[in-house]
């Protein structure tokens, strides 16, 4: 019997190919890819409610608001030949 063994670690690039194709939000932190829990309606009117009030305050300046679905990345930027490491939110 052929059982699919788990993939120990992740590149960036299959995690972004992965998050494309799938309905849940998920982690990226070295290597490894984490289920985010989904949010309630309040949450989301909290999250619509800040946005909007961050993005009057900051108009006319060289900042922006993104809203909570953008994949940010923290951390270190690595050189092109090293695994890049970090957390995509």
């Amino acid at each position: 019997m052929n059982l699919l063994q788990p993939q120990l670690s992740y590149t960036i690039e299959e995690y972004l190919a992965q998050e494309r194709a799938s309905e849940e939000r998920h982690e990226y932190l070295d290597g490894q890819i984490y289920a985010m829990a989904g949010e309630s309606e309040e949450h989301g009117d909290i999250c619509v409610n800040i946005v909007r009030e961050l993005s009057s305050q900051l108009r006319g300046g060289p900042c922006r608001v993104w809203t909570k679905d953008t994949k940010v990345c923290s951390g270190p930027t690595p050189k092109p030949y090293q695994t890049r490491k970090g957390l995509f939110s």
